[in-house]
């Protein structure tokens, strides 16, 4: 029997969900984009997630449970060396009911060392942390074996 996989991402400029669709379509998982009520857009939304990077918002009310997965991959870009407030405000609210999880960040240069201190602060069963930076078909395909490799 296959594991059943839930995606969810947050994305500010299309990255993170390039990687989410790719793993959706090769693991047949279900996938969700959660929504930050505020909104990150252009050059002022870029300058606002760096001051509000540590911070907990209003996330859209989301679709899929996490209780109903095997497996729930939580993929979030990094700002100013932090998760993104959507997701720190998804784990919060749904931490409880995630038997397992496996985080991907992605960035373009990032303190790994500290987002992995950030992913400790949360109550939850955490399998694989993985980062990608370049999005091309040799990652995409090494990222996803890393994923699947050893459950």
């Amino acid at each position: 029997m296959s594991k059943k996989y839930l995606i969810v991402y947050f994305t500010r400029t299309g990255r993170t969900k390039s990687v989410a669709e790719y793993l959706q379509n090769e693991l047949s998982a279900d996938c969700e984009e959660i929504i930050d009520k505020s909104n990150y857009k252009g050059g002022a939304g870029f300058l606002k997630g760096i001051v509000k990077s540590r911070a907990y918002t209003k996330i859209k009310d989301i679709k899929y449970i996490p209780s109903d997965y095997d497996e729930v991959i939580i993929m979030s870009p990094i700002w100013a060396d932090a998760i993104t407030p959507a997701i720190r405000t998804y784990i919060k609210e749904n931490c409880s009911n995630i038997a397992l999880a496996s985080i991907i960040t992605t960035a373009m240069k990032s303190n790994l060392e500290n987002v992995g201190k950030e992913w400790e602060k949360f109550s939850m069963n955490i399998n694989k942390v993985l980062y990608i930076n370049q999005i091309d078909d040799n990652s995409l395909l090494e990222l996803k074996e890393k994923l699947v490799k050893n459950g």
